[in-house]
């Protein structure tokens, strides 16, 4: 294996407590390490052969050192262990189930993050993004917005209600015209917030 190991924690975002980055982290994480041929290391494997096994602990130890110098301080306090430094694996397997994981717990954990998103400095691209990103986590956890049935935990018509709730009074006609179109559906929201982005670039 022919590569600097600077190469990609120079190249490599840290994960943020903010769990709504997680997908993107992730994406970016396994990319890297795929490239250089260590996204396997992230299942548990065993080399082939006897003889291969300097190389594979190699590998095994790059893999465990890109993971811990890319997932920031909170995540390592919370994951790391004098027995699992080592192990892609393990630590993989940590993140994913904090992050991604259908308990109870973490779908709360999950939602109240999206009751907190907001407009920061009235960027509709902004909202449009870490809407995306919330939607994301909000799904990856189990939890199923859609019509009103036995399988759905958030009733979508709600949920993008709570979303036009968001805007702020600068979107006063486009909320207002979202809600004389109830039953809303998310779709309906990103396009109405796509054409107020669109609008304005002609002012």
């Amino acid at each position: 294996m022919s590569f600097h190991i600077d190469d990609i924690f120079i190249r490599l975002p840290t994960l943020s407590e903010d769990d709504i980055h997680f997908r993107n982290w992730k994406t970016r994480i396994v990319a890297q390490l795929d490239m250089h041929g260590l996204s396997k290391f992230l299942k548990n494997i065993s080399p082939n052969y006897p003889e291969d096994r300097e190389l594979f602990e190699w590998g095994k130890n790059k893999a465990a050192s890109i993971l811990l110098h890319n997932m920031g301080q909170p995540a390592m306090i919370r994951f790391v262990t004098i027995n699992n430094q080592h192990d892609p694996a393990e630590l993989w397997r940590l993140l994913l189930d904090y992050y991604e994981s259908n308990s109870p717990a973490n779908q709360c954990r999950v939602y109240a993050r999206f009751v907190g998103l907001a407009f920061r400095n009235y960027n509709i691209q902004q909202f449009l993004d870490e809407l995306e990103q919330h939607i994301y986590h909000i799904t990856a956890v189990g939890l199923v917005i859609g019509s009103k049935d036995s399988h759905v935990h958030i009733w979508e018509a709600l949920f993008a209600e709570d979303i036009v709730k968001k805007f702020p009074d600068t979107l006063n006609s486009t909320r207002e015209q979202l809600f004389s179109q109830r039953p809303m559906s998310i779709n309906m929201v990103k396009k109405a917030l796509i054409g107020a982005i669109a609008s304005m670039k002609f002012f």
